[in-house]
């Protein structure tokens, strides 16, 4: 039998040909890829998965912790408005009445009722001289409250129950500031510490009295201007006050404290007087805190308040004079750095001590 000649094979036929080989290449070429891509396909679904899982459970972390934070700062703005928030209600008052109080003792100053003899409106145990200490140191008694609420409460979650929180504290410890306030310039002869101080302070009381009180003595003070009754901790009232000072024995801190109003006179005591002028800028400050944000416009009411006239005339402890550039810049200075006292946001936790 003879063979057809290849130009004879049908069209058709060689296209089936050429459709069954590609057929048949391509299946051999699928089961090659299958036999080795499926495991690592596999392989892959695995790990994509895993990975879909760990995601899905830090989601869910997550969400269970800001869930968590949510309701500890819910319960803890409530612990810390009903614990402080009565305490700086208390405190606006107290510092409008140590503001009014500095600017009392300066007017009677100018008048000259400040004398260092049996005249003076600050005699012993007058009612001037008690008033005096009373209203002068009941913002820092806040503070000392504040402190002892400090276990139950977060002060970070509130920047301005804070910022007054910090205010009440420098002023506390501006109490016992009397050796810094001597080092401003204008530098002040101070040497309280004198060995031979009780022969000397007669003939010169500015350099050798003590004009501030110990940094025991403040602590343990506060203290005693703390009453605890059924309703909790409270500060001391005027008529409790009055009645510790009438007692035979009067605890040293209450009696270091009277040491520094009895018979003050701004030329016998200026170191003292230099304080005076700190706390009242500091109860000032305190009041305008209700309504500012941040240690920024803190500053910058520091700034305003000691260049205002207010400041210069009401403050002025010399008759028809304005407060010096000196004392203007002093009490600049020192708040501006006492200031840095409250730290950022955030920043807080182990420094509210």
């Amino acid at each position: 039998m003879n063979a057809v000649p290849e130009s004879q094979i049908s069209p058709a036929i060689v296209a089936a040909l050429i459709a069954g080989v590609t057929s048949l290449v391509v299946t051999l070429l699928t089961q090659f890829f299958n036999l080795f891509s499926g495991p690592r396909i596999e392989r892959l679904r695995s790990e994509l998965t895993g990975q879909i899982e760990s995601t899905r459970a830090e989601l869910t972390d997550i969400n269970s912790s800001r869930s968590a934070r949510r309701d500890y700062e819910y319960d803890a703005r409530k612990r810390l408005y009903a614990e402080i928030e009565p305490l700086l209600f208390q405190l606006f008052e107290m510092a409008e009445q140590s503001y009014f109080r500095v600017i009392n003792l300066a007017r009677s100053a100018r008048l000259g009722a400040l004398g260092t003899d049996e005249t003076s409106w600050l005699r012993a145990d007058g009612y001037y001289l008690i008033s005096s200490m009373y209203y002068m140191v009941l913002p820092a008694v806040i503070y000392r409250l504040i402190r002892n609420r400090m276990t139950f409460i977060d002060l970070d979650l509130d920047e301005q129950i804070t910022a007054k929180y910090y205010l009440t504290k420098i002023y506390a410890f501006s109490l016992t500031d009397d050796f810094i306030l001597a080092q401003i310039n204008p530098r002040l002869d101070y040497d309280p510490n004198n060995k031979d101080w009780s022969n000397l302070v007669a003939a010169d009381p500015a350099r050798y009295r003590r004009q501030g009180l110990v940094l025991g003595d403040m602590e343990a003070l506060l203290d005693q201007l703390i009453k605890k009754d059924e309703k909790g901790t409270r500060a001391m009232t005027f008529a409790e006050f009055e009645s510790e000072l009438s007692k035979e024995q009067v605890s040293e801190p209450l009696s270091e404290l009277r040491k520094l109003f009895l018979k003050f006179n701004p030329t016998t005591k200026p170191v003292f007087a230099r304080m005076l002028l700190i706390q009242g800028c500091l109860s000032n400050l305190i009041l305008e805190s209700y309504e500012l944000q941040g240690t920024a416009e803190l500053r910058r009411s520091i700034e305003r308040f000691v260049e205002s006239d207010e400041f210069g005339k009401s403050f002025a402890w010399a008759d028809e004079q304005d407060v010096s550039r000196e004392d203007r810049d002093l009490v600049r200075d020192y708040l501006t750095v006492r200031l840095s006292w409250i730290p950022e946001r955030g920043k807080r936790q182990g420094m509210l001590t």
